[in-house]
């Protein structure tokens, strides 16, 4: 783990609000997307993050595979602390590609190492076939 940093939180949801207080609120948290069939694009989704962070450091995320394999490499931002302070953030993201079913992990990454994952399962609807026993 990273010394001028750690993790405050990591959750995938719909949206995050943000108080007068500059207090987050988190809307639709999920952990599961299922679909009728692979590929799969899921049309939007949040990655929000918190961090204590003691130093400036780039902070960054990847979409792994099932596999681990990378399918995405997201955009790295730069965090400007110059003393220890808590910097919580988001990733918005559209249109993401999971290629097939299986449990897929966002990771975040801090000066290029892991500071933590959040899964996410992706799971295929089964539809009705038209063979099935009728009582």
């Amino acid at each position: 783990m990273p010394e001028n940093a750690k993790l405050q939180y990591l959750l995938m949801c719909d949206a995050v609000g943000m108080s007068p207080e500059h207090k987050p609120t988190f809307y639709g948290l999920f952990s599961v997307i299922r679909s009728p069939k692979f590929p799969c694009v899921h049309p939007a989704m949040v990655i929000a993050w918190g961090i204590r962070a003691r130093q400036p450091c780039k902070l960054s995320l990847q979409l792994l595979s099932p596999k681990g394999d990378v399918v995405h490499d997201f955009d790295t931002i730069p965090i400007e602390a110059q003393k220890e302070c808590i910097v919580g953030g988001q990733h918005s993201l559209t249109q993401v590609e999971f290629p097939g079913p299986g449990e897929y992990k966002f990771k975040l990454i801090v000066d290029g190492e892991v500071l933590g994952d959040v899964p996410v399962l992706l799971t295929e609807i089964k539809t009705g076939s038209s063979d099935e026993s009728e009582s």
